[in-house]
């Protein structure tokens, strides 16, 4: 199964955050957190992930306080 994962991430590469859809209340979060990212000025990426790929939730050594 493949789903549509938005992915959105600082200036220097580190996770802001993530949302998955497929359900109406993934569906729901997900359009509410990437019009937060976008107007927070996050870049914003669609992936295409199957239930066996991952999300690198990478962080840098002056964000890892954020979560």
């Amino acid at each position: 199964m493949t789903r549509t994962v938005y992915v959105a991430r600082r200036p220097c590469g580190c996770l802001q955050g993530f949302a998955v859809t497929g359900t109406p209340s993934q569906d729901k979060d997900a359009s509410k957190y990437v019009g937060r990212w976008i107007r927070d000025g996050f870049p914003v990426d669609r992936l295409e992930l199957t239930d066996d790929e991952q999300i690198a939730a990478t962080r840098c050594e002056e964000h890892t306080s954020h979560d």
